[in-house]
């Protein structure tokens, strides 16, 4: 069995949409960069997903005549992303979001 070797400044490793972007930022940088994808790039991981992406606070979504918890709001809503990204996420981000 044999080896390529091949030699970069950047290893991205992930083929969906966070790892072409931060492979086209580095190449834009003009460092040598590589990617690597066990898939085809942006058809593998979550990315075709993320174009159905949408979420709404149960009580916008009750205001509006479809199921949702009418006791909901967006400052739960706001809670609940942070929470559950484990206080990690751009709170400015998330709450641009909701």
């Amino acid at each position: 069995m044999s080896f390529k070797t091949f030699k970069a400044d950047v290893l991205v490793v992930g083929g969906g949409g966070a790892g072409l972007r931060a492979a086209i930022e580095a190449s834009n940088r003009g460092v040598k960069t590589i990617l690597v994808s066990k898939g085809r790039p942006a058809r593998s991981g979550v990315t075709p997903l993320a174009g159905a992406d949408l979420a709404l606070d149960g009580k916008s979504l009750h205001e509006m005549g479809f199921p949702g918890d009418p006791e909901d709001s967006k400052e739960k809503f706001f809670r609940d992303i942070v929470i559950q990204g484990f206080y990690l996420n751009n709170q400015k981000l998330v709450e641009a979001y909701v």
